[in-house]
């Protein structure tokens, strides 16, 4: 008996990802399933799932919250039946699933108490994305209006022509400028040649000498590539 329970007990919670036909459900013993109870069974229909099952509110009708209820009504059944939530979210096979029948497991009341307050959320939840939405549309508008966002780059107005006479200002001064950095450089340079050179004169010993040597050759090196 405790086997042909658990095979019922499995079979109910499959149907959560089936389609949402019409299907009535029997409760037979201490066991639920989909077919009328064995001959000698005391066992009655319990409700339906699908198409003629009343799944959420008059006027609120919603193919994905109707089917959500749907699934919360067979994971009901198969709570009552003696199935766990351990085992019910172990079976299964998305995350969606998962977070319905831990919902579903903290939800008292029969079945189809249940399965009417997770359709009314669904619906609500879903109202409540679409009012976002439009209310982050609206501001946006609002925000483009008033000024708060740059406008479209089609739109941004035409920059001024240029002014020869002060670009050609510009260019002189920055040659000067230019010129005038150059001439410090290289000044620089040449004390520091001298100064070199002075220290050579003095001498040395051979290892002070080859380093004044490799100085003065990466001196004449900084002042070629300054121009020097």
């Amino acid at each position: 008996m405790i086997g042909a329970r658990r095979f019922v007990v499995l079979a109910g919670f499959a149907l959560v990802c089936g389609p949402a036909h019409s299907q009535t459900m029997y409760k037979c013993g201490s066991s639920y399933q989909d077919r009328p109870c064995d001959a000698g069974q005391k066992g009655r229909a319990v409700g339906s799932t699908g198409a003629g099952a009343p799944v959420a509110p008059a006027g609120a009708a919603d193919a994905e919250c109707a089917q959500r209820g749907t699934d919360s009504l067979k994971i009901v059944w198969s709570r009552e039946g003696g199935a766990t939530e351990e085992r019910l979210v172990s079976q299964a096979s998305t995350p969606e699933q998962k977070r319905l029948v831990r919902d579903v497991y903290r939800r008292p009341g029969a079945a189809s108490t249940v399965q009417a307050t997770v359709v009314a959320d669904c619906i609500a939840e879903k109202q409540k994305l679409e009012q976002d939405a439009a209310l982050a549309a609206a501001a946006a508008v609002r925000a483009q209006r008033e000024g708060a966002l740059p406008p479209p780059a089609t739109q941004q107005p035409a920059q001024p022509a240029a002014d020869p006479e002060a670009e050609s200002r510009r260019r002189a001064e920055a040659a000067a400028g230019e010129a005038e950095r150059k001439k410090r450089l290289c000044a620089q340079y040449n004390a520091e040649m001298d100064d070199l050179r002075a220290r050579e004169r003095a001498g040395g010993s051979a290892q002070t000498m080859d380093r004044l040597s490799e100085s003065r050759r990466r001196l004449r090196d900084r002042m070629s590539a300054g121009g020097c």
